[in-house]
């Protein structure tokens, strides 16, 4: 007969085998499960060919967009400001009013002309017809020679002061016009130099104006390449805040002669109905092109990331690879590479978020 054992060591036994099927799940449950490898199907990936391809060579030239026209709107006469009708952006037109002077002086200046012209008007009449009546008196010998010339002389006299008071008169509604400063040229204000109660002088400055339509590109040609630029030729620029976009202008002006220090030639390009997001003073890079270049090309659609990294993603064996391009010009839809691929490997077309570097291809 077997002996019996305590019932306290049976708890003890029980209490060991079932810490060893706790732990024994435990480890069961915090083994690693393996995902399956990502994959992509090779038919839903669109590939080409990288290859050489003719592209314009290109040289960078630099310069500047300038207004059409600029002018410090000037002062013609003293005077009070009472009103200022513009402010800055505002766009105006040929002889639209900016501001207008205290023209109570002025316009009593030209009553005071216009006075003085109808009493001259008076004398003149009155001293013809004693001109008229000396050369009748004359004829018939009734007054002698020096009566005569002295009424003759003054005749002429008075048709001198009637001319001299007509100019004092125009003078007078000069000033009087002068009071009412205009643009001109149709353009748009960039400052207003005066306001209301302020007095200026003759020659301060009311305000500055400029015409941005057409617009000017300013550019610096080296002495070599001065044979490759002629009147009429078409040349695109490029400017930092939008440095995707190409805008075109017109050779106007071609220096005639080269600059003795820079040995650079001034040409002068213009750009009708000009992009509004343009502003004179812009730095402008223009590529001029000289010639043609055998170099790797692919489709612009095969390019991903970012402007500041171009990437490309290679189709090779089984896996894709991405890859750093550095790249260069731009011909219709194909993009210069510089570094980064090789001519004969395929690259995606298209390419999404989902491609990554090793992905693997089925």
């Amino acid at each position: 007969m077997l002996p019996t054992l305590p019932m306290s060591w049976l708890r003890a036994v029980a209490a060991v085998a079932l810490a060893f099927v706790l732990v024994a799940c435990a480890h069961a449950e915090a083994a690693p499960r393996v995902d399956p490898e990502p994959t992509v199907d090779r038919s839903s990936l669109t590939t080409v060919d990288v290859s050489e391809r003719w592209f314009p060579k290109t040289m960078l030239l630099t310069g500047s967009l300038a207004p059409n026209q600029s002018s410090s709107v000037a002062a013609d006469a003293p005077g009070k400001v009472v009103e200022t009708l513009v402010e800055r952006g505002t766009q105006v037109k040929r002889g639209q009013l900016l501001v207008r002077l205290d023209a109570s002086e002025a316009a009593l200046g030209r009553a005071e002309a216009e006075a003085g012209v109808d009493a001259a008007r008076t004398q003149e009449h009155s001293a013809r017809l004693e001109c008229e009546r000396a050369e009748r008196l004359f004829a018939n010998e009734v007054i002698s020679r020096a009566a005569y010339d002295k009424a003759k002389a003054s005749c002429d006299g008075a048709g001198s002061n009637l001319n001299a008071a007509g100019v004092r008169a125009s003078r007078a509604s000069k000033r009087l016009g002068d009071s009412l400063i205009r643009a001109p040229f149709s353009g748009v204000v960039v400052e207003r130099f005066v306001s209301v109660g302020e007095y200026v002088a003759p020659g301060s400055r009311i305000a500055r104006i400029i015409q941005v339509d057409p617009m000017r590109v300013e550019l610096s040609v080296p002495e070599v390449l001065s044979g490759a630029l002629s009147q009429g030729q078409t040349v695109s620029f490029t400017v930092a805040s939008l440095p995707e976009e190409r805008f075109p202008a017109t050779i106007r002006f071609v220096g005639p002669a080269v600059e003795d220090r820079s040995r650079n030639l001034t040409v002068e390009a213009v750009m009708d109905r000009p992009d509004p997001r343009l502003r004179p003073g812009m730095f402008a890079t223009t590529r001029l092109v000289v010639g043609k270049e055998k170099a790797l090309g692919i489709p612009e659609r095969a390019v991903g990331g970012d402007r500041s990294s171009p990437r490309a993603w290679v189709l090779s064996a089984d896996r894709l690879e991405e890859r750093v391009l550095s790249l260069g010009d731009k011909d219709a839809t194909v993009v210069m590479v510089k570094k980064g691929l090789a001519s004969g490997e395929r690259v995606v077309i298209q390419p999404n978020s989902k491609l990554h570097d090793g992905l693997h291809v089925r």
